[in-house]
């Protein structure tokens, strides 16, 4: 579906009366953010040419949100390799400690193994508060992630 909105800020067609480009954004994010495509209103100027200005605001708002997305795909990739890393590293535990048990490697390798599993954890919780701060930043992109009339309810 298509989204709509117009760069004018009085009255449709104004030249001039350009609404703020926060507004802008906000509604070309908002209209992403609900799957649309954007349309946004525009006239060519007498002078025959399109302000350029409106088309470099509305390109702040798909890189806004381009940005956001990306960084937070990345780092939620990122999360399930550490996952699969932990795991792997608590094998790795047990198995040193079943080879320490039996009396086949000496306790330095428990202890290696251990620590390897403390540095992918602690990288693990890091990368899932990451993750938060980059979904947050994906709302913030795309108009803030609530609909203005969820407000009333």
């Amino acid at each position: 579906f298509l989204g709509m909105t117009g760069k004018f800020h009085t009255t449709w067609g104004e030249f001039g009366g350009y609404k703020p480009p926060e507004a802008l954004r906000y509604e070309c994010a908002a209209m992403l953010a609900n799957g649309a495509k954007c349309s946004v209103g525009d006239q060519l100027h007498p002078c025959g040419r399109l302000d350029e200005g409106t088309y470099r605001i509305i390109g702040q708002a798909y890189r806004e949100v381009r940005d956001a997305y990306s960084a937070y795909t990345q780092e939620y990739h990122r999360y399930q390799a550490l996952a699969m890393a932990v795991k792997a590293a608590t094998d790795a535990v047990a198995i040193s400690k079943d080879l320490y048990k039996n009396g086949l490697k000496d306790f330095n390798n428990v202890l290696d193994a251990q620590r390897s599993r403390l540095e992918f954890e602690e990288q693990f919780a890091l990368s899932r508060g990451q993750i938060t701060s980059n979904l947050i930043a994906l709302y913030r992109a795309l108009g803030g992630g609530l609909a203005v009339d969820k407000l009333d309810e």
